[in-house]
């Protein structure tokens, strides 16, 4: 997918989110490529995904780094694959769309940002994180 030039639309908000949204939405067709689930694999176990759990993890872990609603929204687009060759559509009769695509480096990001969240987990222990988290995973 060749990302829009979405640059000059919208408010900086909208902006952010459009590209945080492609983001999780590309990482959860790549897992489900993977594991034909939309699951992550990690040491300790599977954590199981949905589009809007991945965009709170990803997009606090950036705020919380100091980075501004621009600085992520560029963040995201450099982890969207934007190289048409690489996502040529030789061979289909034809194309009604395409879904976004990450980069190696975006799909390791967000690999190692999951990771830390598995550890996280693993350190609290599985009831002791339900506990923290109470209606927030209810709520879904």
């Amino acid at each position: 997918m060749k990302a829009p030039n979405i640059a000059g639309t919208g408010t900086p908000d909208e902006r952010h989110q459009l590209a945080l949204d492609w983001v999780c939405h590309a990482f959860l067709l790549h897992q489900v490529a993977m594991h034909r689930r939309t699951i992550y694999r990690h040491a300790y176990g599977d954590i199981e995904l949905s589009l809007s759990g991945p965009q709170g993890l990803v997009d606090s872990h950036l705020e919380e780094a100091g980075y501004s609603v621009e600085r992520r929204f560029n963040w995201y687009m450099r982890m969207l694959n934007n190289n048409e060759e690489m996502r040529d559509s030789d061979g289909f009769q034809a194309s009604l769309g395409r879904d976004p695509a990450l980069t190696r480096e975006g799909i390791q990001w967000l690999g190692c940002l999951l990771d830390q969240f598995g550890d996280m987990v693993q350190e609290l222990g599985p009831a002791a994180f339900r506990k923290l988290v109470g209606g927030i995973i209810d709520d879904e």
